[in-house]
């Protein structure tokens, strides 16, 4: 009975390698394919972030156009005559092609009656312009006229004097500003500007101007009141060269985009066609016939709707091949095999392969660790990309995003410094999370070169590059933190610059409780966290910079620039409003009007300048006496 149970065990000695080799293939091809998976579902969150920023950053840009509408509106309902130098003059303080990249100019097109007609075409030439018409020429009920365009180039002159009100599809958007008082967005045009050369598809939006201080309320009072429009023409090659320029980043070489006019993908409505911009073939941006990501989305411009199709370019979809994934089958094969040999030399009794197989099994564990913190990673960089879309202030941000470091990232502290241009070169936190008993507060870090300036923080600010510690305890520039480090528990830290177009202004530093734990490729994706935050921080301090203008221009609406006191505008409006109030509760009022004697003769020998100087003095006196 003793010969047939040694054989069964030795059938099973010989069995056990193979059965291992077999279990362990199973276990390296399915955690490759978990990666390839994990890799593919990063890259199409990439893709939907990528869009959605897309469209964010396109409808962010609309809405400052809309903005320099609503200001030039305000410029001709303030004043009964806007002279062609004071709405140049408006126009070049906008500084469009700085401020508002893409536009082609802001115009204005006047109302013409029929009767009307030859008084206006006189009072043009009179004004320098000798062959100056309303074009086209023919006899229509309603006439307008683009007799303001800046700036005033030779592009912009082929369109001075064009009727709008003649073509149809811009007819239809004037009328509905008009009849709506709203910005309206015609649909697809060519430009009068245009030329043979290159032509592109256009549009226009038009804001309604009308008479001061008339009533506009009514359908009827508006289409009464009306003198004109406000208006922006818009090249789409150029306007999109503008919003997704070079300047972009990673989202103009990840995505394409084909936009229409309307709800329909059709051809004859594709304001913007991605594949003829990019028909270099030898592109790096070139897309394929058939991207692997593609979605639909919807924009409102003007009370119009832009259908947007976005598809993945080549750039993006190289990412699907996850090298780590390969990296993970020939390390798992290779394990799987040695493994199994193991197994073998230890089933005949060998001592060395015991501890071989301890090694291995050490390796794999490292292997496994690896593995999931990239996974890990992969998982916080998808989560601060969602957050990023969410939140639109930068102290939310940021204490957000240092929050999901340490909750989601499993570290122990994250924040972000800013670089203080004061003596010491000091970094000021400006958000953290996973911090004890203020550690911040109880450290000296800088950015100068000193030693406090030498940790990975200062460096990384200074130098504009990445900078590890792997080991607290033994790195000599950590000396003045080491104490504290060590109460702390923090055994290694890593420092991202954070940079604007304008420069590095800060760092994201992040702490670990393990020594040696920021890998190659987890800093290559911590990296990625930072620029992309660094994009978020742009977007968002671009965004309250525009709105800042925004209130300065309508400050200037109805204040003088040089003194910042009311103007002959607001000064009506407050007397029209008192004197009402006076003659109500029938009580005096009193307007006291002050003269300067010789202010003429001091700007004549003393210069404007010291005039201007003279204006600000007595306005401080006069507001202090007040």
């Amino acid at each position: 009975m003793q010969i047939p149970i040694v054989l069964k065990t030795r059938r099973i000695q010989r069995a056990l390698p193979w059965l291992i080799l077999a279990v362990g293939l199973s276990i390296t091809f399915s955690v490759r394919k978990i990666a390839l998976q994990e890799n593919y579902r990063y890259v199409e969150d990439r893709f939907h972030f990528r869009a959605n920023e897309m469209v964010s950053n396109l409808e962010s840009r609309l809405t400052g156009y809309k903005e320099i509408l609503l200001g030039a509106r305000g410029l001709f309902m303030s004043s009964n005559d806007v002279s062609r130098d004071e709405f140049k003059e408006y126009v070049k303080q906008l500084d469009l092609p700085e401020n508002y990249p893409g536009i082609q100019g802001l115009g204005f097109s006047l109302y013409i009656k029929p009767h009307s007609l030859d008084s206006h075409i006189s009072s043009l030439r009179e004004q320098g312009f000798k062959d100056y018409q309303v074009k086209p020429a023919g006899r229509r009920d309603i006439y307008t006229s683009i007799i303001f365009l800046e700036p005033f180039d030779w592009r912009n002159q082929r369109a001075f004097g064009y009727d709008m009100f003649s073509e149809p599809v811009r007819r239809t958007a004037m009328q509905r500003a008009l009849d709506e008082n709203k910005i309206i967005a015609s649909g697809k045009v060519t430009l009068i500007q245009e030329t043979q050369r290159k032509p592109q598809p256009g549009f226009l939006m038009y804001l309604p101007v009308y008479q001061p201080e008339k009533p506009h309320t009514t359908l009827q009072q508006r289409r009464e009141n009306i003198i004109g429009w406000v208006y922006a023409p818009f090249r789409m090659h150029d306007l999109m060269l503008g919003v997704m320029g070079p300047h972009f980043g990673e989202t103009s070489s990840s995505i394409g985009y084909d936009i229409y006019d309307g709800s329909v993908v059709a051809r004859e409505h594709i304001m913007y066609d991605y594949r003829q911009q990019t028909n270099d073939l030898n592109s790096q941006y070139q897309p394929a016939s058939n991207p692997l990501f593609s979605t639909v989305k919807h924009l409102r411009l003007g009370e119009r709707q832009w259908t947007i199709v976005i598809y993945s370019l080549p750039s993006l979809e190289a990412r699907l091949n996850y090298k780590n994934a390969d990296y993970i089958a020939i390390f798992g094969t290779i394990l799987s095999a040695l493994l199994a040999f193991i197994m073998w030399l230890l089933l005949n009794g060998s001592e060395r392969a015991n501890a071989k197989a301890n090694e291995m099994t050490r390796e794999l564990r490292v292997s496994e660790q690896h593995t999931k913190r990239l996974n890990r990673d992969l998982k916080l960089l998808s989560e601060c990309n969602l957050a990023m879309l969410k939140i639109d202030t930068e102290h939310a941000l940021l204490q957000e995003i240092c929050r999901l470091i340490v909750d989601e990232g499993g570290y122990l502290m994250a924040w972000v410094g800013n670089a203080e241009h004061d003596e010491d070169k000091t970094v000021k936190p400006l958000a953290e999370y996973g911090f004890k008993n203020n550690y911040l507060q109880q450290v000296k870090i800088s950015w100068g070169e000193n030693e406090f300036g030498l940790g990975p923080t200062g460096t990384a600010i200074r130098s504009g590059v990445t900078d590890i510690n792997q080991d607290y305890l033994n790195n000599p520039r950590m000396t003045p933190w080491r104490e504290k480090a060590k109460y702390y528990g923090f055994q290694s830290s890593i420092a991202i610059p954070l940079s604007t177009s304008k420069g590095v202004f800060g760092a994201l530093t992040i702490y670990a409780a393990e020594p040696f734990v920021f890998s190659p490729d987890e800093v290559k994706l911590l990296e990625e966290l930072a620029n992309d935050l660094s994009y978020g921080m742009e977007t968002l301090r671009t965004r309250a910079e525009h709105k800042l203008n925004e209130e300065k221009i309508a400050f200037l609406a109805y204040h003088d620039a040089l003194t910042q006191l009311p103007n002959r505008t607001l000064l009506r409006e407050l007397f029209s409003k008192v004197s009402l109030q006076a003659k109500l509760h029938q009580h005096q009022l009193a307007l006291a009007l002050l003269d300067l004697d010789n202010f003429r003769h001091i700007n004549e020998t003393l210069g404007h300048s010291i005039g201007d100087a003279l204006l600000v003095h007595i306005t401080e006196r006069l507001c202090a006496s007040l």
